[in-house]
Order: C-alpha cells, then structure tokens, then sequence
C-alpha cells in the first residue's frame, strides 16, 4: 500500500491560516497529508484529523513553554508504540486513531 503525503509547512499558511488548510485539504482529499505546525494550531485540527502521529520525550526540559493538548482516550486509541531508550530520555512514537 502506497501513501502519499503532502507535508504542509508552507507560507502560504502563514497568511492563509486555518481555512487555506481546509482548502488544501479539500484539493487533496485523495491523498493523506501531514500538518506540521504549533500547539494553537494542533487544538484546531483535532476536531477534523483521523490519524495523529506523536512524539514523547520523557525527560525534563526547563525552558517549554507550550504543550500537547490532552487526548479524550475515549475518542483515541492507540494503534502503534515504538520505544527508544537512552542513557535517562525514554522516547515514544505513537499513531493514534481516532
């Protein structure tokens, strides 16, 4: 099985926001594509997403100032876990289906 992605990070986006995204997706409604974008910005296409793909780091950084919005585990499940581990920073790769 073959997927195609559209990988979204563009400048249009920028100026077009929210609704040049859903334009975008209409175009491509064929095809699977991945947004790449801010915290304010995933809180938006939740609500509209089938798949999400998420990266934990297990560690403690001082200097974060946003965060991932929380799943409704009612809602999500988790479909793929991929753990790496080294020296004290646990990282885990999940895709979620909604």
């Amino acid at each position: 099985m073959k997927i195609d992605y559209f990988y979204l990070i563009d400048v249009k986006f920028v100026f077009g926001g929210f609704d040049y995204i859903q334009f975008r997706g209409e175009q491509l409604k064929d095809k699977d594509f991945v947004v790449i974008v801010s915290q304010q910005t995933y809180k938006l296409f939740l609500p509209i997403v089938s798949h999400l793909y998420s990266t934990r780091i297990h560690n403690t950084h001082n200097e974060v100032d946003s965060y991932f919005p929380m799943l409704d585990s009612s809602e999500w499940s988790t479909k793929i876990h991929f753990y790496y581990k080294k020296v004290r920073i646990t990282t885990i790769r999940s895709v979620y289906i909604f």
